[in-house]
């Protein structure tokens, strides 16, 4: 396991679905009477678009995440990343925020600054065609000192063909 300097925050995007918050928020009569014949029916064509962006004072990178739709994503994606020259490496890896926090699933990159939207918005679409709405991705544009941690627990799934940058 590697963590990230504290005192430096992360860039995180969240790719999911308000499902979760939905699940929860379901449970209070308020919501049942008054909001939910509403708001289902306004949300369910954004549920699946929502990507939240963050940022985080410590990331611990754990391991490589692979297994078979894994394996997929990563050969969906790197054909998408072969488009675009300015996305250098891409990792998939397990993290944690903070210490101890929940495991999580990260796409970690590096790639040119300002590049981070049509990033995003690329692997979203790979991401939502591939798995379920209650599935989550998050997606992190690494500084060098973190790939140097990172790359300790977990190899690069794409590396780009165009000349070496980052």
């Amino acid at each position: 396991m590697s963590s990230s300097q504290p005192g430096q925050l992360a860039k995180v995007f969240k790719i999911g679905s308000m499902q979760r918050f939905l699940q929860e928020f379901d449970r209070s009569a308020f919501f049942e009477e008054s909001v939910k014949p509403h708001l289902h029916a306004a949300l369910a064509p954004k549920a699946r678009k929502l990507i939240e962006k963050h940022s985080v004072r410590k990331v611990n990178f754990l391991s490589e995440q692979d297994g078979t739709p894994e394996r997929e994503l990563k050969a969906r994606l790197g054909r998408v990343f072969e488009a675009n020259p300015g996305l250098w490496r891409a990792y998939l890896a397990r993290i944690e925020y903070g210490d101890g926090g929940p495991q999580n699933v990260a796409l970690c990159l590096i790639a040119a600054s300002g590049l981070e939207k049509e990033i995003v918005e690329q692997v979203a679409s790979v991401f939502r065609s591939l798995f379920k709405t209650e599935e989550d991705l998050d997606i992190l544009f690494l500084r060098p000192e973190q790939e140097a941690e990172l790359s300790l627990v977990c190899l690069p799934f794409y590396v780009t063909k165009a000349k070496a940058r980052g």
